[in-house]
């Protein structure tokens, strides 16, 4: 396994939309346990095909509640309601965190390293379905829920900071020193 290099902000590759995957194959399995590892070695949440130069839409997802290695092909968010505004960071933006606002229930779809394809709904807190009843979320699925749309917008050539305002913007890359 390698550590790979995640690319840093500004860097012009982190804007390039990825393209799906289409192959299931060692190559792939390799480059995921390779993106596992950098992403446990800089303690992320999780990190996108972008972030390490690899324009596929795949992410793998660590994190304080994962035990698993996990990863997450061609995903895409089918469903999304509600908002939620909680604290991120972005391994391409070291040492910045900042409030982001977000879906608060997505329903998602997505294949596993053996092309398998899946569905399921995610939510990042407590909320109240159609028969009126409180749904308990733990606090895995929280971190999944917003970790699934931060690197989906990575996939899509977004980066964190597009969510905000100039200013705000300018506030946050000081603390880079990015000018």
């Amino acid at each position: 396994m390698a550590i790979l290099q995640v690319l840093k902000y500004p860097d012009k590759r982190l804007r390039i939309v990825a393209e799906p995957v289409t192959e299931f194959n060692e190559e792939l399995k390799t480059k995921v346990n390779d993106m596992h590892d950098t992403v446990y070695s800089q303690n992320g949440g999780g990190i996108a095909g972008t972030q390490v130069n690899y324009h596929k839409r795949l992410f793998t997802f660590a994190g304080p509640f994962v035990t698993l290695k996990e990863v997450y092909i061609n995903p895409e968010i089918l469903e999304s309601h509600g908002t939620i505004i909680s604290v991120e960071g972005c391994l391409s933006f070291p040492g910045v965190k900042a409030k982001v606002k977000r879906a608060q229930r997505i329903k998602v779809r997505y294949q596993d390293i053996d092309g398998g394809t899946h569905e399921e709904y995610l939510a990042a807190e407590p909320y109240t379905n159609d028969k009126g009843e409180t749904v308990s979320v733990d606090d895995y699925e929280a971190f999944k829920c917003r970790c699934f749309q931060h690197e989906i917008d990575h996939l899509n050539g977004i980066v964190f900071i597009d969510h905000f305002s100039k200013l705000k913007q300018k506030i946050l890359l000081q603390k880079l020193s990015v000018k």
